[in-house]
């Protein structure tokens, strides 16, 4: 119940800590740094054991409880370079030393430094993260992996979200907007001549595969069905799930719903495979949708709506655009021509959830 103590829990060690803070919050990897200065980049191994010097103290214990950890800070324990043999003062990125105050947790005087206006880190590292979630690619690519030798395609337009980000206060959602107004988000997914091989650019869109939670909830949609997850409130999304072992559901991980056993970005697979495409076609999971009782299409034909009202309302449902004539008169000639309407409008969801439309952001 407690999300600091839970990360430190999970973090395990200083290393451990070092690592996944540098790499969410900074954008840097600094594993290597662990045993040496690294050989091209700005990092140092003093670097990284200063950093350490900021989450030493935090201590954890086992209680006499199963799967139980205490975490608790310490007044003492300091980080010892291990080449050098010397004792590290708290360090951050841009200065010598961090400044601690004694009374205070030196964790709060690294995340002070964080959050300051000038940090040239978390602002940058956040605003290419949001630009990744809605390009699929972030103006720094890998979103965790910001260095000299990987530089950003486009450096003004991260400056500009930088310092919009700043400026709104962290407000993730005015810098949302601001990237969903932008010409870059509402351009079009054909290519021409001139863009048709642009891979870095952003100079036109490119249709990405939902998340499989995202999918999950989009099928639950059109199907009007819910999922039920243990442990877990009726109702629930998939994308509300808080953790991937909290609540297992196959589907998910066909579709790539990462177990997040590390910090990195990549965990993540957004690429389709032969095992998606099988899930699709004969998986138990679209399967049972299509066969409940109290799906969209099943209760309406039960109300006595007309064939085509529950037609259309299914593509709005599914697709957020009503069928074109032709759409509607094939699907209304392939039901009626079924010895029970239900199970053309079986095979109709079954075909919009496989249609790319569906699928795929765009």
């Amino acid at each position: 119940t407690n999300p600091a103590a839970n990360f430190f829990r999970t973090a395990g060690d200083m290393n451990e800590s070092v690592e996944t803070i540098s790499q969410v919050f900074l954008g840097a990897r600094l594993q290597c740094a662990k045993c040496h200065n690294h050989p091209f980049e700005r990092w140092t191994q003093d670097n990284y054991y200063g950093l350490g010097a900021s989450f030493n103290r935090v201590q954890r214990k086992k209680t006499q409880r199963p799967n139980e950890w205490l975490v608790f800070s310490s007044d003492t324990g300091e980080v010892v370079q291990p080449r050098t043999g010397q004792t590290m003062k708290p360090w951050v990125p841009g200065t010598t030393d961090l400044t601690i105050d004694p009374a205070k947790d030196r964790r709060q005087a690294f995340v002070d430094w964080l959050v300051q206006s000038d940090n040239p880190f978390l602002a940058r590292v956040e605003a290419n993260r949001i630009w990744s979630h809605l390009f699929s690619r972030g103006i720094v690519d890998p979103i965790d992996d910001f260095r000299d030798s990987n530089p950003p395609t486009n450096r003004p337009l991260l400056d500009e979200l930088t310092k919009r980000f700043v400026e709104s206060g962290f407000n993730r959602r005015e810098l949302i907007r601001t990237i969903l107004q932008s010409r870059a988000y509402q351009s079009s997914y054909e290519t021409n001549p001139w863009n048709e091989k642009d891979q870095l650019y952003f100079s036109h869109q490119k249709p990405r595969l939902l998340s499989a939670e995202q999918l999950l909830d989009a099928i639950n949609q059109l199907t009007q069905t819910e999922q039920s997850y243990p442990g877990l409130p009726v109702g629930t999304k998939a994308t509300q799930i808080p953790a991937p072992d909290i609540a297992k559901v196959d589907f998910l991980k066909v579709f790539g719903q990462p177990e997040r056993s590390t910090v990195c970005a990549c965990e993540r697979s957004e690429d389709s495979n032969l095992s998606m495409a099988i899930e699709l076609f004969n998986g138990t999971t679209v399967h049972e949708k299509l066969k409940n009782p109290k799906n969209r299409f099943r209760s309406q034909l039960a109300e006595g709506k007309p064939l085509e009202d529950i037609i259309r309302n299914l593509y709005l449902a599914g697709l957020s655009r009503n069928p074109s004539p032709e759409e509607l008169q094939e699907s209304i000639k392939h039901c009626q021509g079924k010895p029970d309407p239900l199970l053309g409008l079986e095979d109709l969801c079954w075909v919009l959830i496989n249609t790319d439309e569906f699928l795929f952001q765009h």
